[in-house]
C-alpha cells in the first residue's frame, strides 16, 4: 500500500502534509489517544471502534449500525491514512493496531527537518 504522495515515511516535502492530514480528523486523533493509553500502545480494532464511538458521540444510527459504520470508516479510511503517515501499524489479518510512543512528535520533527535544513533565500 504505497502512496508516494502521502507516505510520510518516504521523506521529503510531502511529510508535513501527510502527518498533518493524518492528524486533521477527530477519529484519527481519538485512535492515537486510545493507543497511547494502552500497554505497549497496542489495541484490537473492536476496542478502537468502541472508543471512537463513545468519544465521538453517538449519531442517529442504532448501536449496531453505528458500530459497523465506525468500523468500516476505521478500516478503510482512518487506519490506512495513519499507516501511510507512519503513525501506526495495522495488521488487517489479526485486526491489531500498534502505535509508537512519541510517534506523532517524531513524525512531525522528521517532517519539518527538510524545511529547517534549507538555506533561506
Amino acid at each position: 500500500m504505497d502512496h508516494p504522495e502521502t507516505d510520510a515515511r518516504a521523506g521529503g516535502r510531502d511529510d508535513v502534509d501527510a502527518v498533518f492530514s493524518a492528524l486533521a480528523h477527530e477519529r484519527r486523533r481519538l485512535v492515537l489517544r486510545a493507543l497511547s493509553g494502552t500497554e505497549g500502545h497496542v489495541a484490537d480494532l473492536d476496542a478502537l471502534v468502541e472508543t471512537v464511538r463513545d468519544e465521538a458521540g453517538s449519531s442517529d444510527a442504532t448501536g449496531d449500525d453505528e458500530r459497523r459504520e465506525v468500523r468500516a470508516a476505521l478500516r478503510h479510511v482512518h487506519l490506512p491514512k495513519l499507516v501511510a503517515s507512519g503513525l501506526v501499524e495495522y495488521d488487517a489479518e489479526t485486526e491489531r493496531v500498534r502505535g509508537s510512543a512519541g510517534a506523532v512528535e517524531r513524525r512531525l520533527l522528521a517532517a519539518t527537518e527538510a524545511y529547517t535544513a534549507e538555506p533561506s533565500s
